[in-house]
Formats: C-alpha cells, sequence, structure tokens
C-alpha cells in the first residue's frame, strides 16, 4: 500500500514538473479515488458473501430459476435449509449462499417470481 501511494505522489510531482500543477492535482485525486476504490473491492480470503432469498421479507423464499426450483426438492418443509445433511450440496446448488436469518421471522415455504 505504501508503494501505490508513492506511485501516486511521484506521478503527482512529475506532473507538476511538467508545467501543470493543475493537471497533476487532478491527476492525483483521480489515483488517489482509484486506489480507494480498489482497496474496497478486495475481501478477505476466506470471506464469503450472502444472498438474501427473501428479498421482499413475506417468509416466503423467491424461485426465479430453474436451479432454485430444482433445488427445492430437498427442502420439503420450507425452511430454507436442506432436510437432510447429505443433501446440503444439492440444495446449494440452486441457493449457494443463503443469508442468516434471511427470513423476518423463519421461512415458511417458496414463491415463485
Amino acid at each position: 500500500m505504501a508503494t501505490l501511494f508513492g506511485i501516486i505522489g511521484s506521478a503527482r510531482l512529475g506532473s507538476a514538473r511538467l508545467g501543470s500543477a493543475r493537471l497533476g492535482s487532478a491527476l492525483f485525486v483521480t489515483l488517489a479515488l482509484l486506489a480507494l476504490a480498489m482497496l474496497l473491492a478486495v475481501q478477505p480470503a476466506g470471506a464469503q458473501t450472502t444472498t438474501d432469498y427473501d428479498a421482499d421479507n413475506d417468509d416466503l423464499i423467491e424461485i426465479d430459476s430453474h436451479q432454485k426450483l430444482n433445488a427445492i426438492r430437498y427442502d420439503r418443509d420450507g425452511d430454507g435449509a436442506a432436510d437432510n445433511a447429505s443433501d446440503n450440496a444439492s440444495y446449494a446448488m440452486g441457493f449457494p449462499s443463503p443469508a442468516s436469518g434471511q427470513c423476518p421471522t423463519t421461512c415458511e415455504g417458496y414463491e415463485l417470481t
């Protein structure tokens, strides 16, 4: 990270030496914002993003693809989890990373969207 800011600083100084301080300042700000965006976009190793499959919070998980429609066969009670531990991988084909507590109270089933 120190190297990145060193590069940004030298770009600013290099532009200023060319006689265009205003252009150098704009370049510095642009590069600094780009560096900040890159730092914010990086996730730590092992971080997992989750998805709320009950986006409208009506306790029904939305089905909007054939993968999700196929996966619900492994969750007969509609609570948002596979019925058997051996079915977890098959259920995850449709719902790869559900958010914990994705339904406001408890999931009660599914709805086609």
